[in-house]
């Protein structure tokens, strides 16, 4: 069983879940007592922002963003801003997907999201025939990483772009990544 720390009021439907004395006794009436201190599910049940329990079941895509796993349950993972800067890195959807497909850290998940959306855009994009040079441009100076940057040059094939494009995309990309830095500093 999995140790969860709830960061939005959470809504728990079906499963098992490991709840201290006082978890249990104020849910009682939804939860039918299993053994120690495992109980199952029999009608909804909700959690505030901050409780810690542990959980077996579904974790559907709503409950993924109210809840974090516990710290102990983190060990042996990379921290959210390195795993982060991965995703970004990725240059496909089954990148991000094989990055991700245990996470439940809801930066991790929003950062995977974003990631693939915006894989998916550039894929109908290249499908179309063409690329937007002053799409790409705007899209590069809202990054806030310089792998972000790195990322969105590495995934342009250089025959989807003409040399003109190549140096204008260069040229913004740079640009973009020393404002990143000036701004560190």
């Amino acid at each position: 069983m999995k140790r969860f720390k709830i960061i939005n009021m959470a809504n728990f439907g079906s499963g098992r879940l490991q709840l201290s004395t006082g978890q249990a006794q104020a849910r009682l009436h939804n939860l039918t007592h299993i053994k120690d201190d495992i109980y199952e599910i029999v009608k909804p049940v909700q959690f505030k922002t901050g409780e810690e329990l542990g959980y077996d079941g579904e974790i559907n895509k709503l409950l993924m963003l109210d809840i974090e796993e516990a710290e102990a349950e983190k060990k042996g993972k990379l921290p959210v801003k390195e795993l982060i800067e991965k995703i970004n890195a990725c240059e496909t959807i089954a990148e991000v997907q094989a990055l991700t497909e245990t996470e439940t850290r809801k930066k991790v998940f929003e950062a995977a999201d974003r990631k693939i959306e915006e894989l998916e855009k550039f894929l109908t994009r290249e499908a179309e025939g063409g690329i937007n040079i002053e799409e790409i441009i705007a899209y590069i100076n809202a990054q806030e990483l310089e792998s972000e940057v790195d990322a969105i040059c590495a995934e342009l094939d250089g025959d989807l772009l003409t040399e003109d494009e190549k140096a204008m995309l260069e040229e913004a990309a740079e640009k973009r990544i020393k404002e990143i830095r000036s701004a560190k500093e």
